[in-house]
């Protein structure tokens, strides 16, 4: 505040000369100027005391964190490698020789996740690590042509199995499949269609037989039913079934559900 005044009363000063100066002006007076060798200056700041700083309390953790004994002084525990022992030893040689039969081959990344132990065990282990490197040597089949003995060998079967599962027989890990494999996945869904509906015909075929053997009649739904299909699957295009087995209904004279209206 005293600094604001001192400016002020400069301020008033100069006011009243000015006001001088136009009297002496219109008196004809001439002029004075007494601020001609003057060199203007402003008052000194006063002196502003700072507050103590306030620590936050992230810096008086850290402060007392380094201050305390044996502080940041951490040391990573190593586990030791664990020793893999005979039962696992044989299982790994018999997954070997299983891929072997099929020439698949296979990385210590899969091989170490079907034995449920870590790679860096695996590692520890020359003895495996050098037979899939033989083992991979020898099998110079792409995944490609690994996935397309599979699905013939699965075709011929007429088993249905699902994508991790068919992976898992391709020596693939399930999300390399998913992200780099999608249209065998597409294509293993087809087969999987075409050989249920190959089943589903089988099945029908027997229970027709039987049907026609007991010389009872059943209606459409009734068949489809005791063979776990719908009747509207059962009447499919490709499908005879329905139609012989509206057959011998009619020729038991069995009328309404037995046999659908022309």
């Amino acid at each position: 505040m005293g600094q604001w005044k001192a400016r002020v009363g400069r301020i008033d000063e100069l006011v009243k000369e000015i006001e001088s100066a136009e009297a002496r002006a219109i008196a004809g007076d001439p002029a004075d100027h007494p601020r001609d060798k003057l060199v203007p200056y402003d008052p000194p700041f006063e002196a502003i005391v700072q507050p103590p700083a306030q620590r936050s309390v992230r810096q008086r953790r850290r402060e007392a964190a380094l201050k305390a004994t044996g502080s940041f002084k951490r040391t990573r525990e190593v586990e030791p490698l664990l020793e893999i022992d005979a039962q696992t030893l044989g299982q790994a040689r018999s997954i070997l020789q299983e891929l072997e039969m099929s020439k698949i081959p296979i990385t210590i990344q899969n091989l170490a996740k079907r034995l449920g132990i870590g790679v860096k065990h695996l590692y520890s282990c020359p003895e495996i690590c050098d037979s899939i490197s033989e083992h991979n040597n020898r099998c110079s089949l792409t995944p490609q042509e690994v996935m397309e003995t599979r699905l013939k060998e699965l075709f011929e079967q007429e088993k249905i199995v699902c994508c991790r599962e068919f992976a898992k027989m391709c020596g693939i890990p399930q999300k390399s499949f998913f992200k780099s494999y999608s249209e065998w996945s597409e294509r293993l869904t087809q087969q999987n269609r075409a050989i249920y509906k190959k089943q589903q015909y089988r099945a029908a075929e027997r229970r027709l037989q039987e049907v026609i053997a007991s010389q009872q009649g059943v209606s459409v739904h009734a068949f489809a039913k005791s063979i776990g299909i719908s009747a509207v699957s059962l009447r499919e295009p490709q499908s005879d079934i329905a139609a012989r087995l509206v057959q011998h209904n009619r020729a038991l004279g069995l009328p309404g559900a037995h046999c659908p209206r022309k």
